[in-house]
């Protein structure tokens, strides 16, 4: 069961999956992602977000992984210039570049690969953000990749990128014909094997 009660084995199911609690915090201690969210949105000092940073570990999930999934570009740049790392990874391996590759957040995946995160890192089943950028059908994420050098032959246990492409025909009914299209071509433009 995954983090939205579905039974699903999908490996290109949510990015956002929840690391395991690293053991019991005792109340009034325990910060919930909802916690951090309204502290960082409501723009508090960052000696608040330092001290959720070195709670990190006892909760659920990361505070980088927790705004870049609402796609907060302000809170991302202050948690990374306090020293937050851009690769953070949750359980299954997948780290922020793979929340806002699967979501189609251009303009966080900029901002996390401007900071230095690794574009062609690999999660647990062997997935990279391209794959998902291209199973999911966002053109401008997959040429944001392209174009920083992502590798567009890395094999997972699922295929190349473009093979995520052709299997969301069937699963993802946001892929009009025209995007697929337009998706394949970028793909063997930067030199798929077809």
């Amino acid at each position: 069961m995954d983090e939205f009660n579905s039974t699903t084995t999908n490996p290109f199911s949510s990015c956002f999956s929840p690391r395991k609690s690293q053991g019991n915090m005792s109340k009034p201690t325990d910060i919930s992602k909802e916690m951090l969210y309204l502290m960082i949105s409501n723009g508090h000092c960052t000696d608040y977000v330092r001290a959720v940073l070195n709670l990190d570990k006892k909760i659920e999930l990361t505070p980088l992984c927790t705004v870049v999934y609402s796609n907060m570009i302000r809170e991302v740049e202050i948690l990374l210039n306090i020293g937050h790392d851009v690769d953070d990874q949750l359980e299954n391996g997948r780290t922020p570049l793979f929340i806002a590759a699967e979501l189609g957040f251009t303009s966080m995946a900029a901002l996390l690969i401007h900071k230095g995160a690794s574009i062609n890192r690999k999660d647990d089943k062997g997935l990279t953000p391209l794959h998902l950028a291209c199973y999911f059908g966002h053109l401008d994420i997959v040429k944001l990749l392209l174009n920083k050098n992502a590798d567009v032959h890395a094999d997972s246990l699922m295929g190349t990128p473009i093979l995520s492409a052709l299997t969301s025909l069937d699963r993802c009914s946001r892929l009009t014909d025209k995007n697929l299209l337009d998706l394949l071509a970028v793909l063997i433009k930067y030199g798929a094997n077809v």
